[in-house]
């Protein structure tokens, strides 16, 4: 029974003239919209011209006057639903997690073989651990140790569909994206605590120097690069047994090469370049010969003129990360649709 009130002329010009829209308040105009149900694409003068279609033979055509913008999605519906019912997750979210965490697998394993080895050629025990300064070879070890077992979870979650290990991974991952975080946000508003930490850090060095290569290494290369000397200056290396002016060695009232500026001319190092300079008798004037300032105020300082950078490395690391955990948290949505199905 036909409907009174209704125009099919009104609604669908049997000649497909351009079809104009009332007014709609919540309508907003856009170039190049498609028709929602022809697919025809139609440009006007003041907003988009949709072109009606031709009504077909017992069809029953839609009364609505506005057009619906759809949102765009990785996946179709209907494909979604076709390939859950087929028992397939994802492929493309699939391998991506695996071949991300195989990436970070092969990491996490060179890291901690380095650490181990360079652990056992030092002779290093587990003592170390409770004293007061821990070597930086665990460091290396218990981090390596840690991005192996995680990525080791996150490669065979994802190889073999296994919602356990993908769970502790995504619980894991969005801990970790947490800390870095809250990390972040405390060292910058707790930056005179964080000066302290690495203050004390090199004091600690600065009395290793001699005893560990891995600290010898570390101190040069700051140093060097911060062209800086001590942590508040030169003269915290006489804290240093081998550098202290009471010392018999040849290196008293000195500091490491690493402290001297570098000559212009002369390519060769010269490791002695920095033995008696805190001696004011010897070497009155220390400025033409090491550096002079601390290298606690050298970071700091490098710090505060790098902060946009450093912010946008950290920002992008949590992006990558965030990105890792959308993509499991989808592939464990996908295998669990598929299990519910089996039931």
């Amino acid at each position: 029974m036909s409907n009174p009130s209704y125009s099919h002329d009104e609604y669908f010009p049997t000649d497909r003239a351009a079809y104009q829209p009332p007014y709609n308040p919540y309508y907003q105009p856009y170039e190049n919209q498609p028709n929602h149900i022809t697919g025809q694409y139609a440009r006007g003068q003041d907003q988009t011209v949709m072109i009606a279609p031709e009504p077909q033979p017992g069809q029953r055509t839609s009364r609505s006057r506005t057009s619906t913008i759809r949102r765009p999605r990785l996946e179709n519906p209907e494909k979604r639903r076709k390939r859950r019912s087929e028992g397939r997750v994802n492929t493309c979210i699939k391998y991506a997690v695996f071949f991300y965490n195989l990436l970070f697998w092969i990491v996490g394993a060179a890291l901690l073989g380095f650490g181990i080895w360079g652990l056992v050629s030092k002779s290093v025990g587990l003592e170390d651990i409770t004293s007061g300064f821990l070597d930086p070879m665990w460091l290396v070890t218990i981090l390596g140790a840690f991005i192996f077992i995680l990525s080791t979870a996150g490669c065979l979650g994802a190889l073999r569909e296994n919602t356990c290990l993908l769970k502790f991974y995504s619980i894991v991952l969005g801990l970790i994206i947490l800390a870095e975080i809250t990390i972040v946000i405390l060292a910058y508003f707790y930056r005179d605590e964080g000066t302290n930490l690495v203050s004390n850090w090199v004091d600690k060095a600065i009395y290793d120097y001699m005893d560990d290569p891995d600290t010898q290494f570390l101190m040069d290369s700051m140093q060097k690069d911060m062209k800086c000397c001590g942590g508040n200056g030169p003269d915290d290396w006489e804290k240093n047994l081998y550098f202290n002016c009471s010392s018999p060695a040849q290196s008293k009232c000195g500091v490491p090469y690493s402290c001297c500026r570098p000559p212009d001319s002369i390519a060769i190092i010269n490791y002695q370049c920095g033995y008696g300079v805190r001696d004011e008798i010897t070497t009155p004037s220390q400025d033409d010969v090491i550096y002079t300032i601390g290298c606690v105020k050298s970071i700091d300082k490098w710090l505060t003129q790098n902060l946009v950078l450093i912010g946008g490395i950290i920002g992008g690391i949590v992006l990558v990360q965030s990105m890792a955990l959308w993509f499991v948290r989808s592939l464990i949505g996908d295998i669990k649709a598929i299990k519910s199905m089996w039931k």
